[in-house]
């Protein structure tokens, strides 16, 4: 992502530059794979010591509110935060190392359509995100 401006960011989403705020898109816009709130709290907490775990999850469950980030649960209930896509995508979930893998295309275009069709209901959105194992995740469980 390219230098952000968080300011003028923000203030696109209705929300208040602040330094935490700031901080927390920072850290989201420079992760490679989505992290747990709590790992983003330690990541915050190497710049700004003041910063609590409260505060982190308020401002990302402010965020997700806001499509700025993505939240994606786990099976197990944990949940990791990524700034919300710029496009349309879908994701394979590993169990048990969490990482998280885009599909490319979307599969459910037709799918859609019959849906809209058989409910008379007009759909304007959806995610998908599959639950499984990764090939190193496959091989671990395998040599167990």
């Amino acid at each position: 992502m390219e230098e952000l401006n968080y300011k003028e960011y923000l203030n696109k989403y209705g929300m208040k530059s602040t330094k935490q705020r700031n901080l927390l898109l920072n850290i989201l816009k420079n992760i490679k794979i989505p992290h747990t709130a709590e790992q983003i709290y330690l990541k915050a907490r190497k710049s700004d010591a003041l910063v609590n775990l409260s505060t982190v999850y308020r401002i990302l469950e402010k965020f997700t509110e806001k499509k700025i980030t993505l939240r994606t649960s786990f099976m197990d209930e944990k949940c990791v935060y990524s700034l919300f896509p710029t496009t349309h995508q879908h994701q394979l979930i590993c169990l048990r190392c969490k990482k998280v893998i885009l599909i490319g295309g979307c599969p459910l275009k037709e799918f859609e359509k019959a849906v809209e069709k058989q409910t008379d209901f007009s759909i304007v959105n959806h995610r998908l995100e599959l639950y499984g194992y990764c090939r190193d995740c496959q091989k671990i469980i395998a040599a167990n």
